[in-house]
């Protein structure tokens, strides 16, 4: 078996000049920019993800009670926090954290709970 046919299923038998490069575009068009938010640690989020983050809190933070503490799922409400992924879990905990330290939500920062969760209560 010569090194032509032992590649022969992986495709370098496919020459540089063949239809698969030709049939390419020339040119791409613009992709759609979504503005990032950037948050400290270098993480970032989309401007619509912080926006639906904030206007969630600023709906449930009328129900919250003075002088207790809350985590960011129960103040973004628990049946919108059940529906992401654990990367959008952590994101949106980092935009609660982002909005309360920027002064978006009257909250306060009141540190980390056993769990290691972030606890916030009303200003």
């Amino acid at each position: 078996m010569n090194k032509q046919e032992f590649f022969a299923h992986k495709g370098e038998h496919i020459s540089p000049a063949s239809s698969v490069v030709a049939s390419l575009p020339e040119t791409v068009t613009n992709p759609v920019q979504f503005p990032l938010v950037m948050l400290p640690g270098g993480f970032a989020v989309h401007t619509k993800f912080m926006d639906v983050i904030r206007l969630l809190a600023l709906d449930h933070i009328p129900l919250l009670i003075r002088d207790k503490a809350y985590e960011a799922k129960q103040i973004v409400g628990a049946d919108y926090w059940q529906l992401l992924t654990k990367a959008e879990a952590l994101d949106a905990g980092r935009c609660i954290a982002y909005l309360t330290d920027t002064g978006q939500l009257p909250l306060v920062d009141l540190g980390r709970g056993t769990d290691n969760h972030r606890r916030y209560g009303l200003k």
